[in-house]
């Protein structure tokens, strides 16, 4: 039989305390979570086949290839986003000072053959993020995709836009025949 001596109240009040803290942060929704895309809109289109890069949302991306069993290369891209561009830390606001509400941020990436306008694969990928709750990390974002590249040599073009913030960077990187690293920051 279990008896509970004064010594013992205080740790099971702790313990207590704690459980539903934990009830409510396991509810609470990720600061990062993945939402519809819904679709392409052809100003991204546009931007990504012109050949541009930069913009006003800095990233970074590396491009690890590797050959696939039937040809051509699958190509990995990590890209990345200072979490300081997104909002100021101190505050939980944006970077004009409003306080807001999630922000969705938006990934494009097209593999493009040799000529550069060729569409060899692409892919969208959409997230909503919540600035207040990601502040307290002070981490950046970094996303992981895939596009495959069945003709190389060719070019992976990124890039990434925050929807409500109307801000985005594109950057471009080149991939040779060769499963090797690409790299490229952005180009301010």
């Amino acid at each position: 039989m279990l008896t509970l001596r004064p010594r013992h109240w205080a740790t099971l009040a702790l313990v207590s305390s704690l459980i539903p803290a934990a009830a409510s942060a396991a509810a609470e929704p990720p600061p990062i979570r993945p939402v519809r895309a819904g679709g392409l809109a052809a100003d991204v289109a546009a931007i990504i086949l012109s050949g541009q890069q930069g913009g006003d949302l800095p990233l970074a991306a590396i491009a690890a290839p590797y050959p696939r069993p039937e040809g051509g290369l699958t190509v990995p891209v990590s890209i990345e986003i200072d979490a300081g561009i997104l909002f100021d830390y101190d505050a939980g606001v944006g970077l004009d000072g409003e306080n807001r509400g999630p922000e969705k941020l938006e990934i494009v990436a097209y593999s493009l053959g040799e000529d550069g306008i060729s569409i060899q694969d692409s892919l969208i990928q959409a997230y909503e993020i919540d600035p207040d709750r990601l502040a307290s990390s002070r981490r950046g974002l970094r996303f992981v995709a895939e596009v495959g590249m069945p003709r190389p040599p060719g070019t992976v073009r990124v890039l990434a836009r925050l929807r409500q913030r109307e801000a985005l960077g594109v950057l471009s990187l080149s991939v040779d025949g060769e499963a090797n690293l690409a790299a490229a920051p952005s180009t301010l």
